[in-house]
C-alpha cells in the first residue's frame, strides 16, 4: 500500500500493489489529503487520515482481495495536529499531538467504536511543557521521550505504564531528537 499525490497536486490517493497482481486504488483523492497510518490488526481494514471534510480526521476503509470494500468510515472526526505514531497488535492506535507547549500524554482509544475511552493525560507531572517527541516500545510497555527542562541539559525520560515508573537518564549531549527504541 502506497500514497501518491494526484494530477496538480489536488491531494494524494492511496493505491495498493499485490504481488503478482493489478495496482488498484483503495482511497480516491477527490483534492483530499490522505496519508497512511496502517492496518487493522485483523489486517482487513486499512486506517488513514484525511481531510475530506475540512479537517484532518482519522478513517477506516475495509479492503479485500478485490480492493476497497464500501466507503471509507470516519472514527476520528478532528484529528487536527496530530502525528501517527502506529497501530499495535491490539489495534491501539498512538499519535502525537501537535501544540504550542510541548508535554506527552496517553489516553486509552477503541478504534472499533470511534471513540475515547479515556481522555488524554500527561505522563509527567513536573516540568509541564518541556517533554517531547515520544516513541513507545514494540512491546507497549515503556515510553521514551525527550526532557528539555533544563536547556543545558538534554535528557531521556522513560515511562512504564504498568507500574507508573518514571525515570530521566542524562544524556551527554547538545539537543535529543526523536529518540527511538
Amino acid at each position: 500500500v502506497f500514497s501518491t499525490p494526484n494530477a496538480q497536486n489536488a491531494g494524494a490517493e492511496i493505491h495498493r500493489l499485490p504481488f503478482g497482481g493489478v495496482e488498484s486504488t483503495l482511497v480516491a483523492s477527490r483534492g483530499s489529503r490522505n496519508s497512511i497510518i496502517g492496518w487493522s490488526p485483523d489486517r482487513r481494514r486499512l486506517i488513514f487520515s484525511s481531510d475530506r471534510r475540512g479537517q484532518p480526521g482519522i478513517w477506516a476503509v475495509s479492503v479485500s482481495d478485490r480492493g476497497a470494500e464500501g466507503e471509507p468510515q470516519e472514527l476520528v472526526p478532528d484529528a487536527s495536529n496530530w502525528e501517527a505514531l502506529g497501530i499495535t497488535r491490539t489495534g491501539s492506535l498512538f499519535y502525537r499531538h501537535t501544540a504550542d507547549s510541548t508535554d506527552v500524554y496517553t489516553a486509552v482509544l477503541d478504534l472499533a467504536a470511534g471513540r475515547t475511552v479515556s481522555p488524554p493525560r500527561p505522563v509527567m507531572d513536573h516540568f509541564i511543557g518541556s517533554y517531547n517527541y515520544p516513541n513507545w516500545s514494540e512491546d507497549g510497555r515503556r515510553l521514551v521521550f525527550g526532557s528539555n527542562h533544563d536547556p543545558r541539559q538534554p535528557a531521556l525520560a522513560i515511562y512504564e505504564p504498568q507500574n507508573g515508573s518514571k525515570r530521566e537518564l542524562q544524556i551527554d549531549a547538545k539537543y535529543i531528537r526523536r529518540a527511538q527504541w
